[in-house]
């Protein structure tokens, strides 16, 4: 694990970091959550992209203790995703807003180098507006989360051998119990669908209100023009 840097104190403050490659996980640990983090990839595009709500979602999938119950000298342990492996050969750039008067370190983490031919894929999280009534349809995922979702709002989800299953927000955080501590304290931010296996085809989600969700898949590397 190496040290990026240190944020600048106070909330709305945007501190941003320039790497020469893209880490595998950053890593950083705060009393109040952070307000976004977005990572760039020179000619690439961008592989994080997300807001408080997506930053503590994303934070907790295959997660063995759960947001909240980690804890370094009071504060909660954040792990974000960007890459299988540490991508080098790419510039990178990291801006973070800060919440309130705290000074985290990032850190950048990668256990795992292209190897025999094998190829790298960054980990892209996103968000994506879910309209009332109208709806989303999301494929091709690694995780969805729905933060948001009431107790109402069907999940449809299409799994890849043609069967169905219609979910809810409360059935979303006992499946995630299978492979993810719950939360303890924030049960909202366990309203997920796992698909890093692929067994689920698309899910179907229509909220009775607008909101926003967060999606998080693979996007190869291939070369320096593909672009995120």
């Amino acid at each position: 694990m190496s040290k990026i840097g240190v944020l600048t104190t106070g909330a709305a403050v945007v501190t941003e970091f320039d790497l020469t490659f893209c880490p595998q996980f950053i890593q950083f640990a705060c009393a109040t959550p952070l307000t976004a983090i977005k990572v760039t990839v020179e000619g690439r595009g961008v592989v994080c992209d997300l807001d408080s709500d997506g930053i503590l979602a994303v934070s907790q999938q295959r997660q063995f203790s759960a947001i909240g119950a980690v804890v370094v000298a009071g504060t909660s342990v954040y792990n974000i995703q960007l890459a299988t492996g540490i991508i080098k050969g790419v510039n990178v750039t990291i801006s973070v807003t800060n919440s309130a008067a705290q000074t985290p370190t990032l850190y950048a983490y990668s256990n795992r180098k292209p190897t025999n031919g094998v190829d790298l894929a960054f980990v892209q999280s996103v968000s994506q507006k879910a309209l009332a009534g109208t709806g989303v349809e999301i494929s091709k995922f690694g995780a969805l989360f729905l933060p948001n979702a009431a107790a109402t709002d069907p999940v449809i989800v299409n799994f890849a051998d043609g069967t169905q299953d219609t979910q809810f927000r409360d059935q979303l955080r006992y499946i995630k119990a299978l492979y993810s501590a719950p939360n303890p304290v924030a049960n909202n931010y366990d309203y997920q669908v796992y698909n890093w296996d692929q067994n689920v085809k698309s899910v179907n989600f229509t909220p009775a209100s607008d909101q926003k969700i967060y999606v998080t898949r693979y996007v190869p590397t291939y070369n320096v023009s593909t672009k995120l």
